[in-house]
């Protein structure tokens, strides 16, 4: 499953994926939005879309991979109720970084997070 926003001149500026991982597991994947369009709602639009698609179709657990330094990122996660429940670090294209692994326990979330 895969969401993207069009701008007014008809170009995608983001997108947001879900990849189904097992039966009761999604993953949420490539987040992302132009530099541009940051800060305008769009981000959590994508969020919203990804976590009701993700609860009509029963999953019942959503994680995520990101990196320490994605802070407005982390901020959006954690709004919707992501967790972090692990991390790691490693050298990646030639330099340390730190994944952290985020998690959404769906059940007992309500659909439409638009509020």
């Amino acid at each position: 499953m895969g969401f993207h926003f069009p701008s007014a001149a008809g170009h995608v500026v983001g997108g947001i994926a879900i990849v189904h991982r097992r039966k009761e597991l999604a993953q949420l994947r490539w987040f992302i939005l132009h530099p541009t369009y940051c800060g305008l709602g769009l981000g959590r639009e994508l969020m919203i879309c990804a976590v009701d698609f993700c609860k009509d179709k029963q999953y019942k657990k959503i994680f995520l991979w990101t990196f320490d330094e994605l802070h407005a990122a982390i901020h959006l996660y954690r709004s919707f109720g992501f967790e972090r429940v692990k991390t790691r670090s490693h050298l990646r294209w030639g330099r340390n970084l730190t994944e952290e692994r985020y998690e959404l326990d769906l059940q007992g979330v309500a659909r439409s997070l638009a509020s």
